[in-house]
């Protein structure tokens, strides 16, 4: 019953261009969001924090990875030219996606 952290930068978190969960927290989520909706401030978070806050608060144990797989502008930085990353965020607008794609290749 785990969900994984992957950035340390500025406090251990989960970001959110890759959310990895076991099946067990997700099922533990689906039982009991309403608790979460009930009581986090969730309406000043992105999704990946309202989750991992939740997770906390239902008892699933968070694991941190923080292998640099994720390239996340807010924590490691979005080198796109990483052949090592498995994801690269935020980008939002088709061009600066479309550079990233084309610096990832």
């Amino acid at each position: 019953n785990v969900f994984f952290l992957n950035c340390a930068v500025h406090a251990p978190a989960m970001y959110g261009a890759v959310e990895v969960f076991a099946k067990s927290a997700l099922g533990a989520y689906q039982a009991a969001h309403g608790r979460c909706e009930q009581t986090l401030p969730f309406w000043s978070w992105g999704e990946d924090r309202f989750m991992q806050e939740c997770l906390k608060m239902l008892g699933v144990i968070p694991v941190p990875d923080y292998t640099e797989n994720v390239r996340d502008a807010r924590c490691w930085g979005s080198d796109c030219g990483n052949k090592g990353a498995v994801a690269f965020h935020p980008f939002k607008a088709v061009n600066g996606w479309y550079r990233c794609y084309l610096a990832s290749q």
